[in-house]
């Protein structure tokens, strides 16, 4: 449900917003701070589950590990001179696109707990706060050329919308993967699926869709190289619990006149 204009008119005793997500793409922001009505979500519920997410889908296309399962349960094959695409992550290099929260853990877990060399383009970064998280600063060009998995984590605003597109794709290895956890919209669905289909890329890991649920048909869901999950990264079986107390906390601290952890900032 999307809050806009004439959803917030219609809530005329309304006097904030929270979110059970982590984003505010579900509100017109700026009509809501014409309004004066503060909204606020919950950032950090998920940040773990998410980080963690797309590691497990970067090793399954690593390590083929969907091909595997799909021999034994579905073809009866065991053949244990199987080659499929098989990678050693251990120093492979994985380029992160916007070190926020989740960008970060995403580091963490690749860099540390995998052995892996990790570059990160983040403008809007200290580079000094960049080596601070174990990642090497580097721009653009340079993070998509020497990296081997390439891991989005973007907000959907104006300025990144379909940003990862044809032009990223000419520049990345033939090899590389990308593996998208954070929204869809910040990926030219097109281009992507033309690098797919081409050879541009080797691969993709694939939470979030530019229609939900994605079509039955949809080019993707026939792709051996691409590994697909129905928008669940952030979710665990225990994590709707505290993700709906945080969100409480947040509507308690307005009504106390507190101040709120995640309050969207209006603009004057």
């Amino acid at each position: 449900v999307y809050l806009g204009k004439k959803e917030i008119d219609a809530m005329q005793k309304c006097k904030c917003i929270s979110f059970q997500s982590t984003g505010y793409n579900e509100v017109d922001l700026d009509y809501a701070a014409q309004k004066g009505i503060p909204v606020t979500s919950i950032l950090d519920y998920c940040t773990q589950e998410t980080a963690e997410n797309a590691i497990a889908m970067m090793l399954c296309l690593q390590r083929s590990t969907l091909g595997y399962n799909k021999l034994i349960q579905e073809d009866h094959v065991w053949n244990v001179k199987a080659i499929l695409h098989q990678q050693r992550v251990e120093g492979q290099v994985m380029g992160i696109v916007g070190l926020g929260r989740i960008g970060r853990h995403v580091a963490k877990i690749a860099g540390k707990g995998l052995g892996m060399k990790i570059l990160a383009y983040d403008p809007f970064l200290d580079p000094a706060k960049i080596e601070a998280d174990g990642a090497i600063p580097t721009d653009l060009d340079t993070m998509l050329s020497q990296s081997d998995i390439v891991s989005i984590h973007l907000p959907v605003i104006p300025a990144t919308k379909a940003t990862v597109n044809k032009d990223w794709f000419s520049k990345m290895k033939k090899s590389a993967i990308l593996v998208n956890t954070a929204r869809a919209y910040v990926v030219d669905q097109r281009d992507l699926i033309e690098a797919l289909e081409n050879g541009e890329i080797g691969g993709a890991a694939i939470d979030v869709y530019w229609i939900e649920p994605v079509p039955v048909n949809h080019p993707l869901l026939k792709m051996r190289n691409v590994v697909c999950t129905p928008h669940m990264a952030g979710l665990t079986t225990d994590v709707d619990g505290w993700s709906g107390k945080m969100m409480g906390d947040e509507v308690i601290a307005y009504l106390k006149g507190e101040p709120r952890k995640y309050l969207w900032k209006l603009k004057r």
